[in-house]
């Protein structure tokens, strides 16, 4: 599904998930002011502990994650990447993103899992 198609019309409700994944999108596309970056990332961070608190499991949940641990990654900010990184790929595999042969509906070419697994080396190389 295109990001787009799924934003709202009119009544402007927005699922929890993809709140979170605009968050995180958000993240990454502000300016260098440190303040407003900070409370962001704080906002975010809180935000997905609430929806995980919710007991939601997407793949907009996990998007958000790794957006997040990326964000940490290029930021610095250890040992919070380290554990991210991992927590992604802990949601991939709970989510059964692992098995390419049967999880072809779940999700397009080129497979999101294969971005985890190299984040999660790369912040583990960083912080061992």
């Amino acid at each position: 599904m295109q990001l787009y198609q799924q934003l709202p019309g009119e009544d402007l409700k927005l699922d929890s998930d993809l709140a979170l994944l605009l968050m995180a999108m958000q993240l990454h596309t502000r300016s260098n002011d440190e303040s407003t970056e900070s409370d962001l990332y704080g906002l975010t961070k809180a935000f997905y502990a609430y929806v995980e608190s919710n007991n939601l499991l997407s793949i907009k949940q996990l998007q958000a994650k790794l957006l997040i641990a990326l964000y940490e990654i290029s930021n610095a900010i250890y040992p919070a990447a380290y554990l991210s990184a991992g927590h992604c790929a802990r949601l991939g595999h709970t989510m059964g993103i692992h098995q390419l042969t049967s999880t072809p509906q779940l999700l397009p070419r080129p497979r999101k899992y294969t971005y985890i697994l190299p984040a999660s080396h790369y912040s583990g190389l960083k912080v061992g």
